[in-house]
């Protein structure tokens, strides 16, 4: 049985579900749920995501989120906004600066080893979501 739980914040809705999929899979899940993999768009709901994840996570290694990067230009973005910058990011930049390999690690996720912070990642890894749904 997976291990899901949800919380609320502001206008959305989010699901952390840890079953470990690619980031294709996830997305797709996500999407066959009404919702979409999480991005994280402002510093609050960053923060809120990562505290939840470090307080209710159970060894798990990461998660995969919305962001990517398809047409290796350099910059990362989000699934709903393509072209568009990102408006606050959260990249770890401390023993492993991210992003570091954008040509082959076009997918985003948070990882335990970053303190949840933002990193980019080879999309077939496995790993646990976040999807978000959002709310009028």
């Amino acid at each position: 049985m997976t291990n899901t739980r949800s919380i609320r914040f502001g206008n959305s809705t989010y699901c952390i579900i840890e079953e470990h999929e690619e980031w294709a899979k996830a997305k797709e899940s996500c999407q066959g749920l009404g919702g979409k993999l999480v991005e994280l768009e402002t510093q609050e709901e960053n923060e809120f995501i990562k505290n939840a994840v470090t307080t209710i996570s159970s060894g798990v290694k990461g998660y995969w989120i919305g962001g990517y990067n398809f047409d290796s230009d350099g910059d990362l973005e989000w699934l709903s906004k393509p072209n568009q910058a990102m408006p606050f990011s959260d990249w770890n930049m401390e023993t492993y600066p991210q992003p570091d390999g954008t040509a082959d690690e076009p997918c985003m996720m948070i990882w335990r080893k970053f303190d949840f912070r933002w990193g980019d990642h080879m999309c077939n890894v496995l790993l646990s979501y976040i999807c978000e749904f959002q709310h009028q």
